[in-house]
């Protein structure tokens, strides 16, 4: 019952780890007119197909955060915190473009609320 138990546990445990994964992709390997393999430069953006350069850091439209770096890409999703209060008469909203949450004033839209 124990290792029943336990075991339940290690896969509880992996599957909510699993949510959270980040993604990893080998930039293709190019071969020059001679025949020789060329060493990539950039790496492929896997959401837009946008190159971008080794070393390059940068965020997605679907709020991961990617980096290029020895002919590979990682790209990870942004840890985003909701906030715990919201003042009444204020609506939270997501901001895809920040990647957070904004709060407005439900009467006057244009006028934002303090979190």
């Amino acid at each position: 019952m124990k290792l029943f138990l336990t075991c339940a546990l290690v896969l509880c445990a992996a599957l909510h780890l699993s949510q959270s994964q980040c993604m990893e992709g080998l930039a293709s390997m190019e071969i020059s007119a001679d025949g020789q393999y060329v060493v990539p430069t950039h790496c492929t953006d896997p959401f837009d197909s946008t190159p971008y350069p080794i070393g390059a850091e940068w965020r997605t439209g679907d709020c991961m955060e990617c980096l290029c770096e020895g002919g590979g890409f990682r790209c990870c999703p942004v840890e985003v915190t909701r906030p715990e209060r919201v003042p009444e008469d204020c609506v939270l909203l997501f901001d895809e473009e920040s990647c957070g949450f904004k709060a407005f004033n439900i009467n006057n839209p244009s006028e934002s609320c303090p979190l």
